[in-house]
Parts: structure tokens; sequence; C-alpha cells
């Protein structure tokens, strides 16, 4: 590539009707002035290239960085959301389990209420049965003592109220055990 010194110092052979070697000097003066103007301008357009290229360079890497980020953070978020969907999932299945569970175990504790009230109602049947029949037997004592008062003598009156005293109070001992729950007996009428 010339410089503007070479333009400066470059020499013409000389010949007669040639250009004139003051208007050639003056041109090639403003030539190697333009000429060098120009260099200069090319040279300042290198560095300011090189200075935008590492800026272009600084930008593409915090772009790619950016990039690097968006995708991690959209992976992440996906991430999040597919292990919150999992937990979610195994919650649901916990609760539906547990739920379950406890369905069954309260429809155990229905049928063993359930038969326990049965048990009890045929106890209580059992019971009142046997009542009965001791009753009867009780009554029919009873009425074998039925004499007219007149005919009995006075110690035989005091026999018979005792006798009745302690069957009265059988009786009401024999209905305070077999008296039903008041729990129980709710749960059977609702049954």
């Amino acid at each position: 590539m010339i410089t503007p010194i070479e333009i400066r110092r470059a020499t013409f052979s000389k010949s007669f009707r040639g250009y004139s070697p003051e208007e050639v000097d003056n041109f090639l003066g403003a030539l190697a002035g333009a000429w060098d103007a120009m260099l200069q301008e090319n040279q300042n357009l290198k560095l300011e290239l090189e200075r935008t290229k590492a800026a272009l360079s600084s930008y593409q890497e915090l772009e790619n960085m950016m990039h690097k980020t968006l995708k991690q953070a959209d992976e992440t978020s996906k991430a999040t959301l597919e292990n919150a969907k999992k937990d979610a999932e195994i919650i649901l299945q916990n609760a539906e389990q547990k739920a379950k569970s406890l369905i069954e175990s309260a429809q155990h504790k229905i049928d063993e209420l359930e038969k326990e009230i049965r048990e009890l109602n045929f106890r209580k049947k059992d019971i009142l049965a046997q009542l009965k029949l001791f009753l009867t037997a009780q009554l029919e004592k009873i009425e074998s003592f039925d004499v007219p008062e007149t005919e009995l003598p006075k110690p035989t009156e005091k026999i018979i109220i005792k006798e009745k005293e302690k069957t009265t109070s059988f009786f009401e001992s024999l209905y305070k055990k077999i008296q039903p729950n008041p729990v129980v007996q709710k749960i059977a009428l609702e049954l």
C-alpha cells in the first residue's frame, strides 16, 4: 500500500512540454494530505470496528447467558411444576387411602355395634322371658298364700308381709340390673 510520504517524495522525469512541476507538486501534496486523512480515518474505523466487535461479542455472550438462564428457568419451572404435580398426586393418594381406611374402620365399628345390639336384644328377650317365668312362679306362690285375712293368724300375716317386701326388693334390684343402657336403647331404636 502506498503511503502519503511516498506520494510526497515521488519524482517524475522532466520532459519538454510536460506538466508544470509546481502544479504536480501541489497536486501530490494535496493527494498526500487526502490520502493521509483517509488512512487515519481507516485506522479510526478499524479501531471502532474492533471496539464494536468486542461489544458485540460481549452482547452475544450476554444474550447466550440470558438464553441459558431463560432455558434453565423454564426447565426449573417445568421440573417444579412436575414435582408439585407428583406431590399433589401422592397427597391425594394418601388422603384417599386414609379416607378408605377410615370408612372401613367406621363400617367395621358399625358392624360390631349392630352385632352387639342384636346380642343385647337377644339377652333382653331372654332375661324378660326368665323374668316372666320367675314372676309367674312368684305370683303363683303369692296366690297360694291368698287366704282371707280374717282366717290368718297374726304371725302368718307378718311372714306374708315380709315375703312381699323381699319379693318387691328382689324385683327392684333385678329391674336395675336389666334396665337397658340409654345409648344402646337409642341405637336399637334407630335400627
